[in-house]
């Protein structure tokens, strides 16, 4: 999609490279995964910008989430939040906390180039909401439809069993 931009606007052909996340394997990042995150039970991760996404996937998809805590990467975290026993927000991460978030996670949503790709490398569960960004969901849907994973973006027909399919 952004070749087509550029040459739609300039007449010049760029060429599509892959982002650089993709090129160390899933062993090569998890070496970098900082496991030491304080959590021992399983938990949601959302590293979005829209607290919303939260509450629409849960009012869609109906998914079980008793006995599993979220944790909150950034701001999208508002005040009842704060006030949840079973959440924990973490308002700044270093890579290797961050990576350490995603592979310990039982299911992360995200509306993050980033965190879907790394929720793909390290094959969890995942889900990935558009915003309004137009070029960073672009990456998004384009990435998930090139690995046959559309439906991993989040829609009004998503379903828990959707979700829980395995990510290769």
């Amino acid at each position: 999609m952004g070749a087509d931009i550029i040459r739609s606007l300039t007449g010049r052909t760029a060429s599509v490279v892959l982002d650089p996340v993709f090129l160390l394997n899933n062993k090569q990042w998890k070496k970098f995964a900082d496991d030491n995150i304080g959590l021992r039970e399983p938990y949601i991760l959302l590293y979005t910008t829209n607290s919303n996404y939260y509450k629409d996937f849960l009012r869609i998809t109906k998914y079980d989430t008793n006995n599993m805590r979220v944790v909150h990467i950034g701001t999208s975290a508002g005040i009842g939040d704060v006030l949840k026993r079973k959440t924990k927000i973490v308002f700044s991460s270093n890579p290797e906390k961050f990576l350490g978030l995603i592979k310990n996670a039982k299911l992360v949503l995200t509306s993050s180039f980033h965190g879907t790709a790394f929720s793909i490398l390290f094959q969890k569960q995942f889900v990935s909401f558009r915003g309004n960004n137009l070029g960073k969901d672009a990456r998004i849907v384009e990435l998930l439809g090139k690995l046959g994973i559309g439906n991993r973006v989040f829609s009004d027909e998503m379903t828990e069993d959707q979700i829980e399919q395995e990510i290769c």
